[in-house]
């Protein structure tokens, strides 16, 4: 196998280049090619570690197919914290790019096989925002139940802890259907987002089934609370 070319300068390549180095891979540090980048080189691979949403994937997947290459993308909390307590890694990419990343996707995950092929290019990113807010709204729930350590208990704050997850709730389903519009007719999901068409199962397209899914739930629950705040008074 090729070794890894690590390329770029942000402080989690290290953390990278660790787990590379424990799984039995080459890894060697070179510069970045693009000012933004900070991600690897596998051969003809290309993958970005830093995963930020679809725009991102749709400026650097072009920047890749425009050498020749094939791109990935990659999304985990690359900190040492993570490595400590554990992590999900998402990746997005197209059926050759991952096919070429699985060679290297073991030894980066929390456990070989750990690893969540979320769909196409930014599927990633999404995944992550809202596994990132789901366990956000985990966080205030507990906030909300549990005391200060140090303080005495009190009653819990029900009205601040529920108006919190509603607004955590109105966040995911804004991205849910930010991600959704990228896919309009969603039969044939596109290989990076609306320039070309590929055809995909949809159980390949982890992160439009859960769009979907948020989208439909909550999308629901927003129409069904409007309607009722629309009804005139009982008498």
């Amino acid at each position: 196998m090729h070794p890894v070319m690590l390329q770029g300068k942000a402080p989690f390549l290290d953390l990278v280049a660790r787990r590379l180095a424990q799984g039995g891979i080459d890894v060697a540090r070179v510069d970045s090619p693009w000012p933004e980048w900070n991600g690897l080189a596998l051969g003809t691979l290309r993958v970005d570690l830093q995963a930020a949403g679809m725009e991102r994937a749709q400026r650097l997947g072009r920047l890749c197919r425009g050498e020749g290459l094939l791109f990935a993308e990659i999304a985990a909390h690359w900190q040492p914290v993570g490595e400590e307590w554990g992590f999900v890694m998402q990746a997005g990419g197209d059926e050759r790019a991952l096919a070429a990343l699985a060679a290297i996707a073991d030894p980066l995950a929390p456990l070989p096989g750990a690893w969540l092929p979320c769909g196409p290019p930014g599927a990633a990113g999404f995944t992550a925002r809202v596994f990132d807010v789901l366990s956000r709204s985990v966080q205030l729930a507990l906030q909300t139940q549990c005391p200060i350590s140090g303080h005495a208990p009190a009653p819990p704050d029900w009205q601040a802890g529920l108006l919190g997850q509603a607004e955590l709730a109105r966040m995911v389903l804004l991205l849910a259907q930010h991600y959704v519009g990228y896919y309009p007719t969603s039969s044939a999901p596109h290989a990076d987002a609306g320039e070309k068409h590929w055809p995909v199962p949809d159980g390949t397209h982890y992160a439009l089934n859960l769009a979907r899914f948020i989208d439909l739930t909550l999308g629901q629950s927003a129409s069904l609370r409007d309607l009722l705040l629309s009804l005139p008074p009982s008498t």
